[in-house]
């Protein structure tokens, strides 16, 4: 039905529903993309075509083109970050996480390297040993770091030794750390003597039992069953120098990126969660 000469004609409710629903789709998944803002995106996106289409078919009854217009621009654009944000922010978030693991690794280092300068005399080591006469023997790095914790040798909860993707114990109880919140592993035999150099601490995203296995690539001994899920892997080496290793590191050799490697490399099997 074609309007009147002289009068305008009326904007179309539904032209005005597609744009609030973009304007909320977007607004949503900046906060962060949910099932609300699929839903908001594609009501913003039906609205608007439908509206469209009415307008035309009115014969100028109906306006709001352009507003029907907006709604499915927001409505598709919404559609593309929501598909870039967990990408981009994910990686951050993921980032920062290793980051943090990084840290906790270096501080676990220092405070062994500290407590073994308390009784240099002493003839215990405080990190784990194979024979019972050089110090402390574990059967894995969780029953390590439980006397960690209970020897006060750090003043932290069980959750400092966890990482993504795990279970976390927030509790000093040793009896309540499983290997399932454990996400490293430590090398045992290290004493005063051992090279500078050599990796003491690393996150189980590393798969090796013996440091004899770092040869070669490193892609070839990492576990995508660790915390970063083959994307990091982060060690720390004797001296306190912590290392934060990126996929797109993993085409590398371990001769080119440990220190002193031609040193220290032997021997030396490592304690697993």
């Amino acid at each position: 039905m074609n309007r009147k000469e002289n009068e305008r004609p009326r904007h179309l409710k539904l032209a005005w529903w597609s744009l609030a629903f973009g304007v909320f789709a977007l607004a949503d998944s900046m906060v962060w993309p949910s099932a609300w803002t699929l839903l908001a995106l594609m009501a913003a996106v039906v609205c608007g075509h439908v509206s469209r289409y009415r307008i035309r078919r009115s014969g100028g009854q109906w306006s709001g083109m352009n507003t029907a217009l907006l709604g499915c621009v927001l409505g598709y654009g919404t559609l593309v970050v929501a598909l870039l944000i967990p990408t981009v922010c994910g990686n951050g978030v993921e980032t920062g996480r290793a980051v943090t693991t990084m840290n906790n690794g270096r501080n676990l280092y220092v405070s062994l390297f500290a407590r073994g300068l308390e009784d240099p005399l002493a003839p215990d080591s405080p990190w784990p040993q194979q024979d019972e006469e050089k110090g402390h023997v574990f059967a894995n790095s969780t029953e390590f770091f439980r006397w960690v914790v209970t020897a006060k040798v750090m003043n932290v909860d069980f959750s400092f030794f966890s990482g993504p993707r795990m279970q976390i114990e927030r509790s000093q109880d040793a009896s309540k750390f499983m290997k399932e919140s454990n996400a490293w592993c430590v090398v045992t035999g290290v004493t005063s003597n051992t090279p500078e150099g050599m990796p003491v601490l690393f996150t189980t995203d590393l798969g090796v039992t013996n440091l004899l296995q770092l040869a070669g690539p490193i892609r070839d001994t990492v576990d995508k069953g660790g915390p970063f899920g083959g994307r990091y892997l982060v060690l720390v080496e004797n001296g306190g120098q912590a290392k934060l290793l990126r996929r797109d590191r993993f085409r590398e050799k371990w001769e080119d990126v440990l220190t002193n490697y031609d040193v220290w490399y032997g021997d030396h099997p490592v304690l697993r969660p």
